[in-house]
């Protein structure tokens, strides 16, 4: 789809279903935090996706596979995922940990709209995510965490990644303890959803 020629989606097709969705940007990522909860079964995960985004009842949804496939594609800004690369990348950026800081970022590129309490579409959310200038906090989070992933950090960037450690790390020692198959299924999600 090309979005300077189309609006942004408010429903889905599903089969021969047209179902709306909730495509605020608030709810679209309680259903990512909900995909990262490790307490939460695959099961879970599925039923709380189909449920928070489409408005329908998820009782009259006729094909219930497509529909979380196309929830899915819908979360990853209607592209498909890429399969082709299966090497897992180490996330940057976290939904939870660093709430504060992609507020304030992306709050500051759409002027404000997000601190008004205006809905933003999940698709102008992201595309704002992906213009936040360098100079916010935001992105000097993730150039640290970025190159401290490659190996890469100055003696200087190092020094300060040790200073604000309790910001700058992930909790990725939770994937430790995740079995295989769950670890494989969270990672092809993410990959779904473009989050790193």
């Amino acid at each position: 789809m090309n979005v300077l020629t189309n609006e942004f989606p408010e429903a889905i097709k599903v089969g021969d279903q047209i179902l709306n969705v909730d495509f605020d940007c608030r709810n679209c990522i309680r259903i990512i935090l909900a995909w990262e909860d490790e307490a939460l079964t695959e099961q879970e995960k599925a039923y709380i996706t189909l449920n928070r985004l489409y408005e329908d009842d998820i009782e009259n949804i006729e094909n219930i596979d497509l529909a979380l496939e196309k929830a899915l594609k819908f979360l990853n800004c209607g592209e498909e995922s890429d399969e082709a690369s299966t090497k897992p990348k180490k996330r940057v950026y976290s939904f939870d940990k660093d709430s504060k800081f992609i507020y304030t970022a992306i709050d500051s590129v759409l002027d404000g709209r997000l601190s008004e309490g205006k809905t933003i579409h999940w698709w102008l959310f992201c595309m704002a995510f992906m213009e936040i200038p360098e100079d916010c906090m935001l992105s000097k989070i993730i150039n640290l965490r970025t190159k401290k992933n490659k190996g890469k950090l100055s003696k200087d960037e190092l020094r300060i990644y040790k200073d604000m450690i309790d910001i700058l790390e992930l909790e990725v020692d939770k994937e430790s303890i995740m079995s295989d198959e769950e670890l494989k299924n969270m990672e092809e999600f993410k990959k779904a959803l473009g989050v790193k």
